[in-house]
């Protein structure tokens, strides 16, 4: 089992042994954009059911936030482990 860190938001430790990537970000709010569209496509075609743009733009803007939020918290547990090496270095 992995351990997780304080500030980690509960990712595992072992997600933090690569810096993040944007390219990577860029393709999951690709996928997000790409599924979002096909649902509200397939949306059109039921009875009682209406395909939405917005439901799109919601959808894709809500998986932004998601990697901004994800990119924020690995940012935080970075700090707490090189402030936790200094503090350790300096004892």
């Amino acid at each position: 089992m992995l351990d997780r860190e304080p500030g980690s938001c509960g990712a595992p430790s072992a997600t933090h042994s690569q810096p993040w990537s944007w390219r990577q970000a860029g393709l999951a709010l690709g996928g997000v954009f790409l599924y979002a569209a096909s649902d509200e496509l397939h949306q059109h075609f039921i009875p009682g059911r209406t395909g939405q743009a917005s439901d799109v733009a919601v959808d894709v803007a809500g998986a932004a936030v998601g990697l901004v939020l994800l990119w924020a918290c690995n940012r935080l547990a970075d700090v707490w482990k090189s402030r936790k090496r200094n503090r350790v270095a300096v004892q």
